[in-house]
């Protein structure tokens, strides 16, 4: 027994029915105050939605401290309390020139770094943002040739200290 085909069914709505029906219009100083009211609104939930994903970077960084290695820490720790991480990642050193800026910020700053941690410190604002090898290499020759001057200063004046003695 073979099913009858199905009719179309008709429904009795036409277009009219899903208009909004309006019993009336605003006036135009009501609706420019719900317009303001709504931007107000808008630029509210903005504002929310822009602190929240501030305070979730903010929590994410937090949480991903303990992650990183114990230098990045260190120089996170005691280094992003008085400076941003661009004060070092703009400015191109070598291995000495950070040692002499952590020890400047040690002893004439103030910074509270303990002189274990100092190399720590240096080794990873050195991997961070270095200088040429090239530099590197000048400043160690201009350093080795400063303590070979310092080095000989002793053996100068004890032999014109000699040297007097002998001719009086």
């Amino acid at each position: 027994m073979a099913a009858a085909p199905a009719a179309p069914a008709r429904a009795e709505l036409d277009a009219s029915a899903y208009e909004a029906k309006t019993e009336r219009t605003l006036p135009a100083a009501e609706r420019a105050r719900r317009e303001a009211e709504f931007a107000a609104e808008r630029a509210r939930a903005e504002a929310r939605e822009r602190e929240e994903r501030e305070r979730l970077e903010r929590e994410r960084r937090a949480a991903a401290i303990p992650n990183r290695p114990y230098a990045e820490r260190l120089l996170h720790e005691r280094c992003t309390s008085c400076h941003g991480s661009d004060a070092w990642s703009a400015r191109a050193r070598t291995r000495l020139g950070w040692w002499w800026v952590v020890v400047r910020m040690q002893y004439l700053n103030g910074a509270r770094i303990a002189p274990g941690e100092r190399s720590a410190i240096v080794d990873e604002l050195a991997r961070i943002s270095a200088a040429s090898r090239w530099l590197e290499a000048v400043q160690w020759l201009a350093l080795g040739a400063a303590a070979a001057v310092l080095a000989a200063l002793p053996f100068r004046r004890r032999r014109r200290r000699r040297d007097r003695a002998y001719r009086a």
